[in-house]
């Protein structure tokens, strides 16, 4: 499970989680919102389970940066 917290005299909310590799990983939110950082860190835990057990990520597009995914672009018909 995630941890959200908030460094004492900063704005911007933090999160600790596992990766998919196993080690443990911090990384600023970008946001001053506990309820927002809850809802990333949700999206992080899910993507990172779905990683562990072979799957594509869910959305690569947002938690790509704190995993080091790449989001994959769709491809279009012509």
């Amino acid at each position: 499970m995630a941890s959200i917290y908030r460094p004492n005299g900063r704005r911007l909310y933090r999160i600790e989680f596992k990766d998919q590799h196993g080690a443990t990983r911090t990384a600023s939110s970008g946001m001053t919102d506990r309820r927002a950082a809850e809802g990333l860190a949700s999206l992080i835990e899910r993507d990172v389970d779905r990683l562990r057990a072979g799957l594509q990520p869910e959305r690569p597009d947002i938690t790509g940066p704190f995993l080091g995914v790449e989001s994959v672009a769709p491809q279009h018909m012509p």
